[in-house]
């Protein structure tokens, strides 16, 4: 009776990891949303992008997606991403704070995701 209840464990695992792959495969959903499913795929596996990504649809400390920011016109793509890393760097900014304080502000509506955080990440003397 002590190996039956093994094998029943070990059966219920395997449902469960199949179930797992059959949800994970569904190649007709997106995993975040067409944009940036396909922009993860130009990226090579950046894992600086993917976890841009993942902070962006829900995995930032809210646990919901950035809605407010996902909504404005010209998101942010891989190589637009590469660009702003590259400023947040040379400005000693933090890239994901500065996101977040976005999504956060109330006193201004922001229609382009990508040049309004190109502005924000820059020095308020270089902002155009």
């Amino acid at each position: 009776s002590l190996y039956k209840g093994f094998e029943i464990l070990a059966n219920i695992e395997i449902e469960k990891e199949k179930e797992k792959e059959s949800e994970s495969s569904n190649p007709s959903e997106p995993l975040y949303s067409s944009f940036y499913d396909s922009e993860l795929a130009k990226s090579n596996g950046d894992a600086g992008y993917l976890r841009f990504v993942k902070f962006l649809f829900g995995e930032n400390g809210t646990g919901r997606p950035f809605r407010k920011v996902l909504a404005m016109t010209d998101q942010i793509g891989y190589e637009q991403y590469t660009e702003l890393r590259q400023i947040s760097t040379d400005n000693k900014v933090k890239l994901l704070d500065t996101v977040k304080s976005l999504e956060n502000y109330t006193k201004k509506t922001y229609s382009s995701f990508y040049l309004t955080l190109n502005n924000w990440l820059k020095p308020k003397s270089d902002v155009r």
